[in-house]
């Protein structure tokens, strides 16, 4: 029998995780305070994709550029990171309030590039924070 997936909040060891992520790809850029905008979040990304430094089988290095992408996504759209559990294991993610809509930042850049596409930080981030606003109203809509 399947268990039930679940939402709960970050425990300390996953926002270490998290953490520990954002700081790698913080040190991959020569002034890390400076990134704190959405913009300079999506810059230092780019930057980091296209030097090619992270090859397409280093996941959790991908993954952690999942993780500032969604620090970005998350800060546009005012989300909150959580943690998922399902029968398959537990993940961070982002939730959007008053929905049960889910987004899995991590594997946002990390399948993508295993799968030998070209990434465009933008524009994934662009599509992804529209699509994500007009599934939340629909739901909302539907909700009320």
């Amino acid at each position: 029998m399947a268990r039930s997936a679940y939402i709960c909040d970050l425990q300390p060891e996953d926002q270490l995780d998290l953490a520990v992520k954002r700081d790698w790809v913080l040190s991959q850029c020569e002034n890390p305070e400076r990134v704190v905008s959405v913009e300079a979040r999506l810059h230092l990304l780019d930057t980091i994709i296209k030097s090619k430094v992270i090859g397409p089988d280093e996941t959790v290095e991908l993954q952690a550029l999942g993780v500032v992408l969604g620090d970005a996504i998350a800060q546009t759209l005012e989300l909150e990171w959580c943690m998922y559990e399902d029968e398959n294991g537990r993940d961070p993610a982002l939730i959007v309030p008053d929905t049960t809509i889910k987004i899995f930042p991590l594997t946002l850049i990390s399948k993508r590039i295993e799968d030998g596409e070209e990434v465009d930080v933008t524009d994934l981030f662009a599509v992804l924070c529209a699509q994500v606003k007009l599934i939340a109203q629909e739901a909302r809509r539907h909700a009320s």
